[in-house]
């Protein structure tokens, strides 16, 4: 990616953005990070509008480490481009082969390390984001990651019990597994966040 386009995104630099908006598609950063990406991860709400609307099809791009512009902005905890990219999607209104809508495909896309948007919003303990997650899309079940971790045992055992209670009252079937056979009640007792 030429790093004046890097640093438009970065910068949240919409003129510069708009005045290349028919190379922006092809440019990617060495680890193939769009320039969505890079507005994503810098919170600049405004770029990535215009370029989504400039873009449509980098909503679903992925980057080296198999991460949506979601995964950026919920493990950075910016809730604000956490809903517009959901919004975005839902406005695309499509249903996919797998029988869900583009919103919830998306959200429930996982990395390489099958982390979801869900996993990175709780392990950095971003509670709108989760609560934006959880709320859209609340009959997923949230599958574990590679580590055996469902985004409800990562917060029990980081002790973030606001993003607990979030998950469990939003989630109609969240769930409850961690590494090696421990489930998130595990968790909860061995770190004494169940009250006697």
């Amino acid at each position: 990616m030429d790093t004046s386009l890097y640093r438009a995104a970065m910068e949240g630099n919409t003129e510069i953005l708009n005045q290349i908006k028919n190379l922006l598609e092809n440019q990617l950063t060495p680890n193939n990070n769009t320039v969505l990406h890079v507005a994503a991860q810098f919170g600049h709400i405004q770029s990535v509008m215009e370029i989504l609307n400039m873009c449509p099809s980098m909503n679903r791009k992925v980057n080296s480490r198999g991460d949506t512009s979601l995964h950026i902005a919920a493990r950075e905890g910016h809730s604000t481009i956490v809903r517009a990219l959901i919004e975005y999607a839902n406005a695309l209104d499509e249903e996919l082969e797998n029988g869900v809508g583009t919103a919830k495909d998306m959200m429930r896309m996982s990395n390489e390390v099958k982390d979801t948007a869900l996993h990175e919003a709780v392990r950095n303990h971003h509670s709108i984001a989760v609560l934006l997650l959880t709320r859209e899309d609340p009959e997923y079940c949230h599958p574990a990651n590679n580590a055996e971790e469902t985004p409800l045992y990562l917060a029990v055992e980081r002790g973030y019990v606001g993003l607990v209670f979030v998950i469990l009252k939003t989630c109609t079937v969240p769930t409850y597994g961690g590494p090696g056979g421990r489930t998130a009640l595990h968790s909860a007792v061995i770190h004494n966040l169940v009250g006697s």
